[in-house]
């Protein structure tokens, strides 16, 4: 057997994965294991174990999840890297840790993966805040030796800036999304899931709470998230809920659980305004489980108008319109989910990915 590169994760803040950039690291490194020795630098706040599943993991200490404390997490993890790692490759992940980029590269090849290029329009920083981010990310990404981006319209972006860009997309575990913990089996169907980690305006809830209001019939929705992410957000949803047939759950821990819930829907809404590339829309396409998606760039790049219906983003009387249809033409949504379900297998096995992302660290390990 060749010699195993040694990779540095940094971004990923922990394992066991809490949040969508730590799960494609998780799926994509627990699979790669024999051929690379994987050192993950984690916040207390999100791993507390040293090693986890042949990866070993280097706690920084913090009190709390905040994003200063996010920020001395990165200069600790890149600090710790250059003045006591032997590493061939570090894999940083997220734009916004681009700062970070020109240290390591005193000593390292960087390895940067774009999760999103849209953190200019997430309400939940202030203008001071997104405009040092975007800062971040420029310096990211012009230092990086090569840039990932999970979304292919993201990549033709990225590529203007910096050329040696490429796609590589997130995954789904087919079999994961498709098993139901049986603690769900109490769990009342709904017609109408949505669900996101941060329920903030971007996610678009309000869209589909002003849709709902638009159909006549009666429709019984599901909220799966955190909705305590922007006060004057949650008063507004919560106004807008007020006379509908709404649950909101919180978020639910673990995938086996969430997905026994989202397979009680009848369909799935996702009428997010921006994204990177959405785990959901794979994971609710592992369940078979109709989707109906805003129009939006990186939504479209995940599936075609044959595997999932689209609306108009931001429109909420065309998101009625087509909430109205897929119930009128259940069988027709159900092909739809199908074609989806069949899709992922081919395009979004995480074992194709994580070989992916082995072969340009191996690239990037020779050319030193």
């Amino acid at each position: 057997m060749s010699k195993k590169i040694k990779v540095a994760v940094i971004g990923a803040k922990g394992f066991p994965a809490r949040g969508g950039a730590a799960r494609s690291n998780e799926e994509i490194y627990c699979r790669l294991v024999d051929k690379c020795d994987v050192t993950v630098y984690a916040m207390s706040t999100h791993a507390s174990k040293k090693e986890y599943h042949g990866i070993k993991q280097i706690i920084i200490k913090v009190p709390k999840h905040h994003w200063g404390y996010v920020v001395w997490y990165l200069f600790a993890s890149a600090f710790h890297a250059l003045l006591f790692g032997k590493y061939d490759v570090v894999h940083v992940n997220h734009l916004s840790s681009g700062f970070i980029i020109p240290l390591l590269k005193i000593r390292y090849k960087v390895l940067l993966t774009a999760h999103g290029i849209s953190y200019e329009k997430d309400e939940k920083w202030s203008k001071i805040q997104m405009t040092v981010s975007l800062s971040f990310e420029k310096i990211g990404i012009k230092y990086s030796d090569l840039v990932v981006s999970v979304s292919k319209s993201g990549a033709v972006h990225l590529a203007k800036m910096n050329s040696n860009t490429l796609f590589i997309p997130n995954g789904v575990d087919i079999a994961l999304s498709a098993s139901t913990d049986t603690l769900v089996s109490e769990v009342k169907p709904t017609d109408v899931t949505f669900a996101a980690a941060r329920i903030i305006p971007l996610k678009g809830l309000h869209d589909l709470l002003i849709a709902i209001k638009h159909v006549n019939n009666h429709i019984k929705l599901r909220v799966i998230g955190d909705l305590d992410q922007i006060t004057s957000y949650k008063e507004h949803i919560t106004n807008l809920s007020r006379s509908l047939d709404c649950e909101f759950t919180g978020v639910i821990e673990g995938m086996t659980t969430l997905s026994g819930v989202i397979r009680k829907s009848r369909l799935f809404v996702f009428p997010s305004h921006s994204e990177g590339m959405s785990n959901m829309l794979l994971e609710v396409a592992a369940m078979r489980v109709p989707i109906i998606a805003s129009d939006i760039e990186q939504n479209k790049d995940v599936f075609n108008d044959q595997e999932a219906l689209y609306f108009s983003c931001g429109d909420s009387q065309d998101l009625a319109e087509k909430i109205t249809w897929a119930l009128d033409h259940y069988d027709a949504m159900k092909v739809k989910a199908l074609h989806a379900y069949n899709r992922l297998s081919h395009d979004y096995c995480w074992d194709n990915i994580a070989e992916a992302y082995y072969q340009e660290a191996k690239g990037l390990a020779t050319s030193n």
